[in-house]
């Protein structure tokens, strides 16, 4: 065990969180609990502030609030001896009917820890007494009346604390009721989710010339066999999902391919460490991400529990691999990778990947497996241009997302390839080599205007040259695959639509968003 006081208290507060949830409920889990602290507290020596806070809490899980606070008072160097003296204070005054008294000391203790399972007991079962509604000021409800009140006796330090407190009390129970509605969705079946949007950035001087300005948003989530997995969640990825009545307890891979798709990686992790604080079930997400975000997201998602070490992964891989490597997400999930620069056989074979040597982004193909251990493939290719070893890399897949970029005349017109995207050229070429059931043209960077649905014409149009029957489709959010039928619902009726049969249509102005409509509903 650490010798650090406080390395020690994370360590023993992320093992008892789950059944300190349940230890006033029920008597089993409260056992546990108490075996735990003895356990922790074994081999401590009696001048450990760890030892002082322990004994506190076997008195505090016995109900003898007032020498829990004696015990937690004596660990004055452990940084959470005032919280946990505010806990213990709140609850001995509730035993002595001081209600009062013990939402006073909640809030500090609410201050200081928002999410302590018992605090929040507590605080619930103040909520639903009808003494609170007698009590001439409570501050969990009534709002402040004004910036600067006459009538205000209190210092600027209280108004502030006041402030900060209804804050962290709306947040924690917009967290608790974000947490029960994970319980209320419906079971998701296997599919593909579009949430990638191109949007304009705006500006307010009317004079600014704004239209080219655009930044590409949000990313793209695939259901699998129960297993959810999230990849490239740029800004704005969150919103979208959610939109869609997904779930971050859906979420249990993360997938980061290039450099500028990991703006919401942080806001998954961070929603997914609240979660875990309220839940008696702990949910792991992993996250494989290219080198260059590797080394910046490294030291930020770390672990808060045992069972979430060894969750973050560079997706390296060496010059001996030829470019290619392949690692198990799960039992029927498989990823495959390849470099998007140039192709590693071109290099030494005898040098190692190192950061040195960085892709500027992947293409990866994930195989899902089904019962019969039949591969379903998803390829995604994007922010590299086209190159003759891609159709390689890939291989057949069913389903292709081909992040366009922009074009030019000798680009869309097939003399000569994009040198930074693979733009029409090279999703043409994509088309003709891969032939797959649906390719899916998506990350258009608005530098032209909104092209979506003429560069989609023109490829169907195309591949009439060389007999293609993929289908082929613009992609933006709300697009939703179902992967067992290969159907698609109507934006309108809801109703699943086959691939060959379905019709896109702007809603809008440029960049607003698609609708997918059966022959039913387009008129």
């Amino acid at each position: 065990m650490s010798h650090n006081p406080s390395d020690n208290y994370d360590l023993y507060f992320s093992s008892i969180h789950a059944l300190a949830e349940q230890a006033s409920t029920n008597a089993e889990a409260r056992e546990s609990l108490l075996g735990l602290i003895e356990e922790f507290k074994t081999n401590l020596s009696i001048e450990d502030p760890l030892y002082f806070i322990l004994m506190g809490e076997l008195d505090f899980y016995h109900g003898c609030y007032e020498n829990a606070f004696k015990w937690y008072s004596k660990a004055k160097p452990c940084s959470e001896s005032q919280f946990l003296c505010y806990r213990a204070n709140a609850y001995a005054a509730y035993v002595r009917e001081d209600k009062k008294q013990a939402l006073e000391y909640l809030n500090q203790a609410l201050d200081l820890s928002p999410f302590d399972p018992a605090t929040l007991q507590l605080l619930q079962t103040l909520q639903d007494s009808s003494v609170l509604k007698d009590l001439p000021y409570s501050p969990i409800e009534k709002p402040l009346s004004g910036p600067f009140p006459d009538d205000d006796k209190g210092s600027p330090l209280d108004a502030l604390e006041k402030s900060i407190h209804q804050f962290q009390t709306k947040l924690n129970q917009s967290i608790k009721g974000y947490f029960e509605s994970a319980e209320k969705r419906p079971l998701q079946s296997n599919g593909l989710y579009i949430l990638h949007e191109t949007r304009h950035k705006t500006s307010n001087d009317s004079q600014f010339p704004h239209a080219w300005r655009t930044e590409s948003t949000g990313g793209y989530f695939i259901r699998w066999n129960h297993k959810g997995i999230v990849l490239n969640p740029g800004p704005h990825f969150l919103d979208y999902f959610h939109q869609q009545g997904l779930h971050i307890r859906d979420i249990d891979a993360v997938i980061v391919t290039h450099p500028q798709a990991y703006k919401d990686v942080k806001d998954i992790h961070r929603l997914n460490g609240e979660l875990n604080k309220l839940s008696s079930h702990l949910h792991v997400i992993h996250y494989y991400l290219i080198p260059s975000v590797y080394h910046q997201l490294s030291s930020v998602l770390k672990p808060h529990y045992r069972q979430q070490r060894h969750t973050v992964h560079p997706l390296e891989f060496f010059l001996d691999t030829n470019g290619t490597e392949k690692l198990e997400i799960s039992p029927d999930i498989i990823l495959n990778y390849f470099s998007s620069c140039e192709p590693l056989s071109n290099q030494s074979p005898h040098t190692p990947y190192s950061g040195s040597l960085p892709p500027s982004s992947l293409s990866i193909r994930l195989d899902l497996l089904d019962k019969n251990q039949k591969s379903f493939r998803i390829a995604y290719v994007s922010e590299t241009p086209w190159n003759p070893s891609l159709a390689d890399d890939l291989e057949a897949c069913d389903i292709l997302i081909a992040g366009f970029g922009h074009t030019s005349p000798d680009d869309y017109k097939k003399i000569s390839h994009q040198e930074d995207c693979l733009g029409y050229f090279g999703c043409y070429h994509l088309l003709k080599d891969l032939h797959p059931k649906l390719l899916i043209c998506t990350e258009f960077d608005g530098s032209q205007g909104d092209i979506r649905l003429e560069i989609i014409k023109k490829l169907r149009r195309d591949q009439e040259m060389f007999s293609g029957t993929s289908s082929i489709l613009p992609g933006h959010t709300g697009l939703y695959v179902d992967l067992n039928r290969l159907t698609i619902p109507c934006s309108i009726s809801g109703q699943p639509v086959a691939l060959q049969e379905i019709y896109s249509v702007r809603t809008g102005l440029a960049f607003h968003p698609l609708l997918y409509l059966s022959s039913n509903c387009w008129v």
